[in-house]
């Protein structure tokens, strides 16, 4: 990793620590000293972040047909081809 790289990475692991946008806001004013490349690179990294971790609160599929019981006929002795059930 590069100087630069471990600069990035630094003030975005410092960045994602802060409670509020405008604690955030004032964190990278100072972190960053006016680099606007720098600054869109933790921008761009705190996005992704933020896009990756936003995860619905509701299930995206109905899981109820998982939770039902199945009932199974296979008991110990059973043999179902070349396997004995134990």
């Amino acid at each position: 990793m590069t100087e630069a790289s471990a600069d990035i990475m630094c003030i975005f692991a410092d960045a994602l620590e802060k409670e509020t946008p405008a604690e955030r806001e004032a964190y990278l004013n100072m972190a960053c000293r006016g680099d606007a490349a720098l600054r869109q690179k933790v921008e761009a990294l705190l996005k992704a972040y933020g896009e990756a971790h936003d995860v619905p609160d509701t299930p995206l599929v109905d899981m109820g047909f998982i939770q039902q019981e199945t009932s199974l006929t296979e008991e110990p002795g059973t043999v179902i081809g070349r396997y004995r059930a134990n």
